[in-house]
C-alpha cells in the first residue's frame, strides 16, 4: 500500500538544485578551458606569433565557449522538464 504514495513534495526541487549545481560545475570547467585559452592567446600575441595561429586559437575559444553556454542552457532546459514530470 505505501508504494502508491506520491514522493515528498520537496524531492523534485531538490534533485533539480543538485543536478543544477553539477550542471554548473561541468560548465565552469569547460568554461575555464575556454579562458585558458583566451590567455594562451593574449601571451602568445605578446611574443609575435603569427595572426592566423592565434585568430585560429581565438576560433577555439569562442566556439568552445558558445557550444559551453548551448549545451548548458539545453541541459537546464531538459532536467527542468523532467522534473516538472516528476513535480
Amino acid at each position: 500500500m505505501a508504494e502508491n504514495l506520491p514522493p515528498p513534495w520537496w524531492k523534485a526541487p531538490w534533485k533539480f538544485f543538485i543536478e543544477s549545481i553539477v550542471g554548473i560545475f561541468i560548465f565552469g570547467v569547460i568554461g575555464a578551458g575556454a579562458v585558458s585559452i583566451k590567455f594562451i592567446v593574449d601571451f602568445l600575441s605578446t611574443k609575435g606569433v603569427d595572426s592566423y595561429i592565434l585568430l585560429g586559437l581565438k576560433g577555439a575559444e569562442y566556439a568552445l565557449f558558445t557550444t559551453d553556454m548551448v549545451l548548458f542552457g539545453r541541459f537546464l532546459w531538459k532536467t527542468g522538464q523532467r522534473i516538472w514530470k516528476e513535480f
